[in-house]
């Protein structure tokens, strides 16, 4: 004997096979209840389940990042601090440009960091020169950062995550159209601690040869607080006087200049860069000590 019932979109097959007396079966959504009367000596019981296929409709949905936009790197001249809005990621304050990234709390030497496919680590004994200090944002094109696990084809070295940072990739004149010539100039102003500065980039290429400069400078005095945080007085013996909202030893300079050359055949690239960077001085608030004349 068999029964055949549907509830809602699923359909259940039951089927027996006795020997004996069978009295009644009772079947609900949810309870299978069966009242035997007399010893079976053989059963059989066969369930099988089928449901109907539904397609959802495909959702899409698209959005752009407040941050992507060439007006971030003028709003600081720290190249870890671009990386403030990005999430799970942090940044530990310290000198003007030399700014700590962390990644889920993990910082520093957790953190692997390449700078057009250099691995660099900080320097100095108390990591005043990290490595994205060595690049200025204005020359940077464009920043990955990986949490966790890193790929093997990066390395794969690290605990915390890794940083990609990369510059502009070479531009070259299409065929047929002679040498180009191209160049860029911003300048800034920040008002708080009169941070002012100089960026400029110019290009020189053909079909096969690119040559680019790329320079950044920027210094700036003390950063003033919103009130009197202190009293006012002498920042040490024989030293200035320091206001009762001025954050003391947080004045910096950094000049970077960077040249490229690429040479292009066919589906090959040969780059060479060269990078200066000079940093007179920068103060470290949160340290007993201030970096003076570094050379890099």
């Amino acid at each position: 004997m068999m029964h055949h019932f549907k509830l809602k979109k699923r359909s259940v097959h039951f089927s027996l096979l006795a020997s004996g007396i069978v009295s009644s079966y009772i079947l609900a959504p949810r309870i299978l209840a069966s009242t035997i009367l007399a010893p079976c000596l053989l059963a059989v019981v066969q369930i099988s389940f089928s449901a109907e296929n539904i397609e959802l409709p495909r959702v899409e949905v698209r959005a752009t990042r407040p941050y992507e936009n060439n007006l971030q790197s003028l709003s600081t001249s720290d190249t870890a601090k671009l990386l403030e809005d990005e999430p799970g990621l942090s940044v530990y304050g310290a000198g003007g440009v030399s700014s700590l990234p962390a990644i889920h709390g993990m910082a520093d030497d957790r953190i692997r960091i390449k700078v057009d496919g250099m691995d660099l680590i900080s320097a100095c004994a108390n990591h005043m020169n990290p490595a994205l200090s060595y690049i200025d944002p204005a020359n940077v094109s464009s920043i990955k950062v990986l949490a966790g696990i890193t790929p093997v084809s990066l390395g794969g070295d690290s605990i915390g995550g890794t940083i990609i940072v990369n510059s502009a990739a070479p531009t070259f004149a299409q065929a047929g159209l002679g040498v180009l010539l191209t160049g860029q100039a911003t300048t800034f102003y920040r008002s708080n601690n009169a941070a002012r500065g100089v960026n400029l980039s110019a290009t020189v290429a053909s079909e096969s040869l690119s040559v680019r400069y790329t320079g950044a400078t920027v210094s700036a005095n003390n950063t003033r607080a919103a009130d009197s945080f202190k009293p006012a007085g002498l920042a040490a013996t024989g030293r200035g006087w320091l206001a009762g909202d001025e954050v003391g030893s947080s004045a910096y300079r950094a000049d970077n200049h960077a040249l490229a050359f690429d040479l292009r055949h066919e589906n090959h690239l040969f780059d060479l860069k060269f990078g200066v960077q000079n940093i007179p001085y920068q103060g470290f608030p949160n340290q007993r000590m201030d970096m003076t004349l570094n050379k890099s």
